[in-house]
């Protein structure tokens, strides 16, 4: 369990914790805030973030990290899913970047 996990699952190191299986099923939308470093890096280009996090589940106030190539990590918060509950990124999902410092787009 990588630090990001855990945050997301609000346990610390060497707390134990139970798992359980979840159903998450295709996005539709997920909406993302960035973190600081994000809202002032350099704008990704939208086919190569959506591509980053295809695949990725999330449920509403996950983190996730982002990793261009050559770069700093960028975070961002789920701020919104549709449906609501755990979701699967995928081809097909609309990501949008809205909040504070950010520079509004949708990716698809």
């Amino acid at each position: 369990m990588d630090g990001i996990v855990r945050a997301n699952s609000g346990v610390s190191i060497g707390q134990q914790v139970t798992v359980h299986a979840s159903a998450a099923g295709p996005a539709r939308t997920v909406v993302l805030t960035p973190d600081r470093v994000a809202a002032a890096g350099p704008r990704l280009d939208r086919r190569y973030l959506a591509r980053l996090i295809q695949g990725l589940p999330v449920v509403t106030k996950d983190v996730v990290r982002i990793n261009p190539v050559g770069a700093h990590a960028y975070g961002y918060t789920v701020a919104k899913t549709d449906p609501a509950g755990p979701v699967v990124i995928e081809p097909r999902t609309v990501i949008r970047v809205e909040g504070a410092g950010a520079r509004e787009s949708a990716i698809t």
